[in-house]
């Protein structure tokens, strides 16, 4: 399975209705700890890299300011490079 992190405002923007109820897990993250929502997106795509059904943990806006692509998501790639500050994924 396919993981990523995404914040409240991504998930919003993605359709995916939360309640106050569903963040009930705890993790750690580079800004402290923090609550956190289990989600699933139907589909993800970056240029010409798509890839269905993965799993989305939710956390809140302040304690992720962007999307993380976990390994799972990478590991499953034909290959990723960082190139002149920029993340490059191959399918």
């Amino acid at each position: 399975m396919y993981s990523v992190d995404i914040n409240r405002s991504t998930a919003r923007r993605l359709g995916i209705s939360l309640k106050p109820s569903d963040f009930k897990y705890t993790c750690n993250t580079a800004n402290g700890k923090t609550e956190e929502a289990s989600a699933y997106i139907d589909r993800i795509e970056n240029g010409r890299v798509s890839v269905k059904i993965v799993r989305a943990a939710v956390l809140s806006d302040e304690a992720l300011d962007g999307t993380l692509l976990g390994m799972s998501f990478l590991g499953e790639l034909k290959g990723f490079e960082v190139k002149n500050r920029q993340l490059i994924l191959t399918q």
